[in-house]
């Protein structure tokens, strides 16, 4: 009973095949689509999280949740073919456009961001940028939440 119990109490982490860099989603709003995006991040910065909050988050972390599914829909975008991709870029700009609800700018831009440790540095590295999506028309084609 043991041998059948202990894989589940301890699993094995082998199954990572390897670990690269982590993708992080930044986005701009624009009033012209020509104009040069100001940065921000999409997902906030995790804080320390108390011990009673880290053992909740074992069995109810919906934000936690929504991240993680962020970041794969960046890995499969950036692992498919860019006209296969575009299944992922829709999920992605959804999320976006969802945490810049206020629609003041007329465009909207995303991208993609690598960071890697060299060292003792953070090196980032843009490794995708969407085109600049009209606010009004994504605004009306999504569902609402």
């Amino acid at each position: 009973m043991l041998r059948l119990l202990l894989p589940a109490l301890l699993p094995s982490w082998r199954f990572f095949a390897s670990v690269g860099p982590a993708p992080r989603i930044e986005f701009a709003l624009l009033d012209d689509p020509k104009a040069t995006p100001r940065w921000q991040p999409l997902l906030d910065p995790v804080n320390r999280v108390s011990w009673s909050q880290s053992l909740l988050s074992l069995f109810w972390n919906p934000k936690r949740n929504q991240e993680l599914y962020l970041v794969t829909c960046c890995e499969r975008l950036l692992a498919e073919r860019p006209d296969r991709s575009s299944f992922w870029q829709r999920e992605i700009l959804a999320h976006v456009i969802q945490k810049a609800s206020v629609l003041t700018s007329t465009h909207l831009v995303f991208r993609i961001v690598l960071l890697e440790r060299q060292g003792d540095r953070v090196v980032t590295e843009a490794a995708f940028m969407s085109r600049a999506h009209e606010m009004a028309p994504l605004a009306y084609s999504l569902p609402p939440t």
